[in-house]
């Protein structure tokens, strides 16, 4: 583990990366959440490691309603997602929405339309990778004007060959980024998120 002995002290046990993790970064893109539902009790475990810190966990929306299908018909699986996160009550930071690389543009009113339906008393950033959203002026514009009503964040993140997506827009006044710059730094940034959560 290339942390050990610089974030994490020498010989610190996996499950023990999160107590470390929280005293040098105020935050943390929580990936965990994107791959299972965690309920109340589990979201509490994590947030009372940050008791009396300034620190943010910001989960990542579950697959199942990003990735798996339409965003249509979700309500079910998006309310129990909701319904463990808040759990982090004051540590709880802004909801990382990811649609997948594939979604386009062809699809944008049902990505609005989903986003509408989203909490209003909860902060939200959205990620979109398909290279259409950024390659026509007025669909750029039209999704970060559309994201600037809603209240909504957008991410900006740096990645390997994707100027396009280190993009300059705030949509609200704060800012979400994400640093994916190569293979070697995501498999660094997977362990530091990964292992902080295990």
């Amino acid at each position: 583990m290339k942390w050990l002995g610089k974030i994490y002290p020498p010989k610190t046990k996996e499950k023990d990366f999160l107590d470390q993790y929280v005293h040098h970064y105020n935050s943390i893109e929580l990936n965990a959440t994107h791959y299972k539902i965690y309920g109340p009790t589990g979201i509490q475990k994590w947030a009372a490691k940050a008791n009396g810190k300034d620190f943010l966990f910001c989960p990542k929306m579950f697959q199942g309603v990003t990735h798996r299908g339409s965003l249509k018909g979700k309500d079910f699986i998006l309310n129990e997602y909701l319904r463990g996160i808040v759990a982090f009550e004051k540590h709880l930071g802004p909801i990382f929405v990811q649609v997948s690389d594939t979604f386009s543009p062809k699809r944008k009113d049902e990505l609005f339309n989903f986003l509408r339906s989203l909490p209003t008393d909860l902060q939200f950033f959205l990620e979109v990778r398909h290279p259409d959203w950024f390659g026509k002026e007025n669909i750029r514009e039209e999704l970060f004007s559309a994201l600037k009503e809603m209240n909504t964040g957008a991410v900006i993140t740096d990645t390997a060959g994707r100027r396009d997506c280190a993009h300059m827009y705030i949509t609200i006044p704060k800012t979400f980024i994400r640093m994916l710059a190569t293979a070697y730094t995501k498999r660094i940034t997977q362990e530091l998120i990964i292992g902080s959560i295990a």
